[in-house]
């Protein structure tokens, strides 16, 4: 908060980010425009920034402070928009927490991230609280839909009881709009990436490319029964398998822009003609390119790392984690981690990850996440998890086990093990018992043998055995 003398008598000023001036402009120009829809719900822009204030004003009340960290951990609904606007209103750091998240990568994410506080949803307060006491630092619990008691401080309630005018408090600098990140944790635990510096022009050229109009809606996700009678025109897409490109198009009247982001770095690629399976060209000044294992890059039709660099610089960082940061940026590309190579037209297409690491139903998978838990299980001595090919796309995950000796564990216990403790989508499909696994000279799991392997004679399959995996 800057301060300015008037009269004799000093006046704070809050320093207001980029999102909370935009906000307050809609409200001064149309305050009765609906902004969001949610089921049968219309927020015009007043009544969202009027959410907004109260809420930020009850996270005062209950002692978060500038620079604080906030973790939200809630599905999709007002309430999330409400809490991430309200924590850059007052100058703290919103981390948005996959809600799938359990147990020790639960755990690693509040602890990392210095959390101070958490707004969670009440169905997913038994998760926070599994991992709570791991938590020092954790000093503030709100539930939303919920009642406060056993372990959690106060209801969702009491925040928007708070009066609904601009926050008091001493900020000399806005947060950025986005707050931390976490990484999917392709590589081991997920890291958290905070950004410096924004850029918008990625998002503008996206939002062009779609054809959004004033007064048109945005949907998350298609949900529509008649298939083609809906009326969505274009429908953004990050990863469509090409064999279902045409189809989806043809079955939901719909046109697709394929496009490829990361969390980490700000840059995106996309695919506004249509050409199946890739993810498309560089756009909004940010630089891609291909590099084989020296950084040299390579020509057209080669597979290499996919790099990019923005023209404004190094803009993001991990948190706590200086050399990961420094080994992503070295020679001042930012280093994506994922495979690629580029046509000769200019389209980058998709060619998997450097490391060993899974996607399944949308979501990256690391291996550390699935054998951090189940090598806890006390028949289990080690575990390595690996990627499968799926019928439908993507992977599918198997997990296998050295059983401590004289143990003998069953597939449908190692699961059931997992379930609670690790997201519902890195639970795996396939289990193997074996006596020793794969290693190399330096006692390191070779998970290209495991994955040369695939599923053996001798593998589980829960969907065949009928075990089934409830979404919680």
């Amino acid at each position: 908060m800057g301060k300015r003398n008037q009269g004799g008598v000093t006046i704070s000023t809050r320093a207001q980010g980029m999102i909370e001036q935009v906000m307050r402009r809609r409200v001064a120009d149309h305050p009765g425009e609906t902004w969001l829809k949610w089921k049968d719900e219309e927020y015009p822009w007043r009544e969202v920034l009027s959410n907004v204030q109260r809420v930020a004003n009850g996270l005062l009340e209950l002692g978060v402070r500038p620079s604080d960290r906030v973790a939200i951990l809630m599905g999709n609904r007002p309430e999330f928009l409400w809490t991430h606007f309200a924590i850059l209103f007052i100058g703290a750091l919103s981390v948005p927490v996959n809600i799938s998240q359990r147990g020790p990568t639960l755990r690693h994410i509040l602890r990392d991230s210095s959390a101070q506080a958490v707004v969670v949803a009440d169905e997913l307060r038994e998760a926070l609280l599994a991992v709570k006491d791991g938590l020092p630092g954790l000093r503030h619990t709100v539930v939303v839909d919920g009642k406060p008691g056993d372990g959690i401080d106060w209801d969702f309630a009491r925040l928007m009881d708070a009066p609904d005018r601009e926050p008091e408090v001493a900020l000399e600098e806005p947060t950025g709009g986005v707050g931390m990140m976490y990484t999917s944790g392709t590589t081991g635990p997920p890291k958290g990436v905070v950004a410096t510096r924004y850029d918008l022009a990625p998002l503008q050229v996206l939002l062009q490319a779609s054809g959004v109009r004033p007064g048109e809606t945005m949907y998350t996700p298609l949900r529509r029964p008649d298939d083609a009678d809906n009326p969505v025109r274009v429908v953004l897409s990050a990863g469509c398998p090409p064999d279902r490109w045409q189809e989806f198009q043809d079955r939901f009247a719909v046109r697709i822009i394929e496009w490829f982001g990361m969390v980490d770095a700000p840059g995106i690629l996309l695919n506004t003609e249509g050409r199946v399976g890739a993810m498309g060209k560089a756009v909004a000044g940010v630089e891609f390119g291909v590099v084989d294992a020296q950084d040299r890059p390579v020509p057209p039709g080669t597979v290499g790392e996919l790099v990019f660099r923005h023209p404004k610089g190094q803009l993001t960082y991990y948190e706590n984690q200086p050399d990961a940061t420094a080994e992503a940026y070295r020679g001042g590309w930012f280093h994506s981690g994922d495979l690629a190579e580029c046509d000769e037209d200019g389209f980058f297409h998709y060619r998997g990850r450097k490391t060993e690491s899974m996607r399944r139903l949308g979501e990256n998978i690391s291996a550390w996440e699935i054998e951090t838990v189940a090598n806890q299980h006390p028949a289990v001595l080690e575990s390595a998890a690996h990627a499968v090919r799926s019928e439908l796309g993507e992977d599918e995950v198997k997990l296998v086990v050295v059983p401590r000796p004289g143990e003998r564990p069953t597939p449908e216990e190692i699961l059931d093990f997992c379930r609670g403790r690790t997201a519902r989508y890195a639970i795996p499909r396939y289990v193997e018992f074996v006596e020793e696994l794969p290693k190399g000279e330096t006692q390191r799991i070779q998970y290209g043998v495991l994955k040369q392997r695939g599923v053996t004679p001798g593998t589980w399959d829960r969907e065949a055995a009928g075990y089934r995996v409830e979404r919680a």
